[in-house]
């Protein structure tokens, strides 16, 4: 199976005048649309507030950097939205509604005539974040078995039109919650045995994830605790410097503020060329930022959800429904349970 060939970046080449023409329609209506997009989130994380305070900033952050506006045009906003808050002393959602809208609008408009990047300071060719979706039993873990040649399997998995093996194997990196690592090295130890056998092993990367997780270097990993394990699989997949990194469960054992801070840190590291092929329940904590939904039943794919489609249909009702989920389960099963005798 061809399977990351649906994946597979698109490559530059010069326009004619003619092609040119017809990119700038295409950067036109494109941009367009990922305004009225981002327009849209926005909305909805200040919908209901009644004052601007640092929990509505923070989720305006996690919006615009989710949305690939970028690091230094958010702060920017956030700082102006600030300086508005304080000058002010009082702002309402449909006061800051208004100056978000004139602000992306501005940021957008004053770019559209120029070749960067659409006013925002995100490199072309945005890092692809898919999410493998699936119940227990569904195939997310066996296919990614299957992809890296830890299973036997029918058929062939492809990699941008080669077969996998050892010519192109490192292009591939796993983050597992079942662990890859040796229990009786440290992560200075890992460090030193990726340098050696990854030649791309991003080591800044490296040392900014141990920071960021607080994970000591010299220790053996048999002392660490699950959810510090967890966090250097993840490191260590992040810094091999693969194409494709493949995610099963990573965030396992980790509690709900260290998993909110890391997807910030991981969309501010991961470059365009990368692609993230995750699989997880949290579906709730991981829709903003995703380019991509495939869901599994039984090993087949049964749903290939888009960007857009996200953006217009909730991604968890898109998943119950397509799934079949039934709500009153639980109160069903509850009712069949034996009263207890007094």
């Amino acid at each position: 199976m061809a399977f990351f060939d649906i994946f597979k970046k698109k490559q530059d080449t010069p326009p004619t005048g003619e092609q040119a023409q017809k990119q700038q329609e295409e950067l036109s209506a494109g941009l367009e649309k990922t305004k009225t997009g981002l327009f849209s989130k926005l909305a909805r994380a200040v919908a209901g507030r009644s004052t601007i305070d640092a929990g509505v900033l923070d989720d305006l952050e996690e919006v615009l950097i989710s949305s690939d506006v970028g690091v230094e045009t958010t702060v920017k906003i956030i700082r102006r939205i600030e300086e508005r808050v304080a000058r002010d002393k009082y702002m309402n959602a449909s006061a800051l509604q208004s100056i978000l809208r004139g602000e992306i609008a501005t940021l957008m408009e004053d770019a559209h005539g120029s070749s960067e990047n659409f006013g925002l300071d995100a490199t072309e060719g945005q890092p692809y974040v898919v999410m493998v979706v699936g119940v227990n039993g569904a195939g997310k873990t066996t296919m990614m078995k299957c992809i890296l040649g830890y299973l036997r399997h029918e058929g062939v998995v492809t990699l941008d039109g080669e077969t996998i093996g050892p010519g192109n194997i490192h292009r591939l990196s796993f983050a597992t919650c079942e662990h890859s690592f040796f229990p009786a090295l440290s992560p200075a130890d890992h460090r030193d045995f990726y340098q050696a056998h990854f030649p791309a092993f991003n080591d800044r990367r490296f040392r900014l994830l141990t920071e960021f997780f607080q994970l000591p270097l010299h220790k053996p990993l048999r002392s660490f605790s699950t959810g510090m394990k967890n966090q250097l699989e993840v490191t260590l997949a992040l810094s091999q410097g693969a194409d494709y990194i493949l995610m099963d469960e990573p965030f396992a054992g980790n509690d709900v503020f260290n998993r909110e801070d890391f997807y910030k840190v991981l969309l501010g590291i991961l470059e365009p060329t990368e692609t993230i092929l995750l699989s997880t329940h949290l579906l709730e904590e991981v829709k903003t930022f995703l380019s991509r939904a495939v869901l599994l039943r039984q090993g087949r794919l049964i749903g290939d959800i888009s960007q857009q489609e996200m953006e217009d249909e909730d991604l968890v009702t898109r998943v119950k429904q397509t799934y079949h989920y039934q709500a009153d389960r639980v109160r069903k099963a509850l009712s069949q349970l034996p009263d207890e005798e007094g």
